[in-house]
């Protein structure tokens, strides 16, 4: 049984993923990865394949949640540009980038991966094949019931 962490390493092994992940064929670009929990377990492409087998880990594990939210909602709204004293501008990440919170998570998510399947949260009621995996819709209302019942 998989147990989803903030132990990034342990949780990425897992599944067979790795912080930062380029895919030729990716699905998802850049998109960030969370727990039931709300907590970063990372971030990279994910391609069909990546679909597929954290599909197949997590369903041996109920319970367990694989978030996958977009690249602008998992980092860059979280970067806060600031000038230094010398007038360059640099940036830095706040510390709620890794928990956001469950409320920010449900209203930005775009995939779940879980034992009971794929979901999407997007504005659409038809199934998505994404390689050999197929993506129910799912409401947001209904995510936020299975983050609060997780915890």
């Amino acid at each position: 049984m998989i147990k989803l962490t903030s132990d990034l390493v342990e949780s990425r092994n897992a599944l067979g993923i790795v912080t930062g992940q380029i895919r030729a064929e990716d699905y998802v670009h850049n998109g960030g990865w969370y727990n039931g929990r709300g907590e970063k377990i990372g971030w990279g492409d994910l391609s069909p394949a990546d679909f597929k087998r954290i599909r197949d880990q997590l369903a041996m594990s109920p319970g367990e949640m694989f978030i996958v939210l977009g690249e602008r909602d998992s980092f860059w709204n979280f970067v806060k540009m600031r000038r230094g004293d010398n007038g360059e501008i640099y940036g830095s990440v706040d510390d709620i980038e890794g928990e956001p919170g469950i409320d920010y998570i449900v209203f930005n998510a775009r995939w779940l991966i879980s034992s009971s399947g794929v979901f999407h949260f997007y504005e659409s009621d038809k199934t998505w094949n994404i390689g050999e995996c197929e993506a129910a819709p799912m409401s947001r209302e209904r995510l936020k019931q299975l983050l609060l019942v997780g915890q």
